[in-house]
């Protein structure tokens, strides 16, 4: 099980607690990301139209590993651009480098002369789902397929609710 204190989109503490009960599709970047985060939450966003009728529909949760230019409410504003109903999350460069380690994802800063936002940050792309008890259910590695994503959530959910 996984074990974490990050901070949640409106200030107060997001842990293991609040992941609890609900299918989760996870994913960690950054809000000045140029191409891969705003393409996951379009994924997710895609993945939850299509499973909107499913019997337990799940959440998304975009974790920002740019704590120092992600405040909790710019990742909230964020986040609900994509779909009012995701959550992100933050946290203290420790915090999240255990989060993140745990679920085997990675991130750097990168420092950029050419770039605009003065460094980027290079990091996993890959989509996770955590189950209702805050343990790795499956990863799904780019590219992202909404609709494979989709169909392969509710046959899991379908074969853990037998």
């Amino acid at each position: 099980l996984l074990s974490f204190a990050l901070t949640g989109q409106d200030g107060n503490p997001f842990t293991l607690e609040s992941l609890h009960e609900h299918w989760t599709f996870l994913s960690i970047g950054y809000t000045h990301c140029p191409d891969v985060c705003p393409t996951t939450l379009a994924t997710f966003n895609a993945v939850d139209q299509q499973t909107v009728s499913a019997e337990q529909r799940p959440e998304f949760l975009f974790v920002s590993v740019d704590p120092e230019r992600d405040t909790p409410e710019k990742l909230g504003q964020y986040v609900t651009y994509f779909n009012p109903h995701f959550r992100g999350a933050t946290g203290e460069q420790e915090a999240l480098k255990d989060f993140t380690g745990q679920l085997g994802l990675i991130y750097g800063r990168v420092e950029g002369e050419n770039t605009a936002l003065d460094y980027l940050v290079d990091h996993s792309a890959s989509i996770l789902l955590i189950d209702p008890l805050g343990r790795l259910a499956a990863i799904f590695s780019a590219p992202h397929d909404s609709t494979a994503i989709a169909q392969d959530f509710i046959a899991i959910t379908n074969q853990t609710n037998r």
